[in-house]
């Protein structure tokens, strides 16, 4: 049995990015271009508009995106993202297999909310339903399992890149007659796992100012939200909305062995 002291401590970022609709989930993706890490997108919200009011004119080279989105009557948005993910390619730019991708590289979705929607789509599809129909038991097993492998590979050691999932996230009544916040996946199962396959959930929050309010990363658990990350001693419970901050005390963790055990 080896012990922890010999344990590698990871430098990629898996990051799960929970905020509501307008909350800067987006513009909060120019941080990591400025700071000089390569933004490979899969657009499914078809929202990256925003993003160009917060790239410094050097960073813009570093993104390239493509955006993925079903018509009325072809769901075409869930099976083109997973043909990326074997070869990125879209025209003429070509950046290969996602696995083969660097830690300089950022893979993100945009969203995990839409993704999930384009799969479930894809399964009435493929039997013959109008995306209108109510999803079968089969359908909604399905689309979740779909989802959940895909999520468990990129957020895997066989993926040497940066990963950002962008979620909108829906509040649930617990047991304890409060609220809880839950990533906006399909189904009622799948939004309370799947944090478990990322080393970082972090929630947008607005603190409140004389002006009205900033937008913040929320990194700690609280009452709201079930959140994490792996270099707790290098990143603030409350701190600016600048991923690559993230990013690097993610790295510098590793770098330092923050958590090992201290002899």
């Amino acid at each position: 049995m080896p012990a922890f002291k010999d344990h590698s401590v990871g430098s990629r970022t898996k990051l799960l990015l929970c905020g509501d609709s307008g909350s800067g989930k987006t513009s909060a993706l120019a941080s990591l271009a400025n700071a000089g890490y390569n933004l490979r997108i899969a657009d499914f919200d078809d929202g990256l508009d925003v993003l160009g009011n917060y790239l410094n004119p050097d960073a813009i080279d570093n993104v390239h995106y493509v955006t993925l989105r079903d018509t009325m009557k072809v769901a075409s948005a869930f099976t083109n993202f997973t043909k990326l993910v074997e070869n990125w390619k879209d025209g003429s730019t070509e950046f290969g297999p996602v696995k083969e991708w660097g830690e300089d590289d950022v893979l993100v979705i945009d969203s995990l909310t839409f993704l999930a929607n384009s799969a479930m789509r894809y399964c009435l599809q493929r039997d013959g339903k109008k995306f209108s129909d109510q999803p079968a038991i089969q359908h909604w097993g399905e689309a979740g399992r779909n989802i959940e492998l895909l999520v468990q590979y990129l957020t895997s050691d066989e993926v040497k890149c940066n990963v950002v999932f962008n979620t909108h996230v829906q509040y649930y009544d617990d047991a304890g007659g409060g609220r809880k916040a839950y990533p906006v996946v399909l189904g009622s199962k799948l939004p309370t796992i799947i944090g478990r396959y990322f080393n970082t959930i972090l929630r947008i929050d607005v603190k409140p100012t004389k002006e009205g309010g900033t937008r913040i990363l929320r990194t700690a658990s609280d009452y709201k939200m079930d959140l994490k990350t792996p270099a707790p001693k290098n990143i603030e419970v409350e701190t600016d909305l600048d991923l690559s901050k993230i990013f690097e005390g993610i790295k510098s963790n590793a770098n330092k062995g923050d958590n090992k055990v201290v002899k």
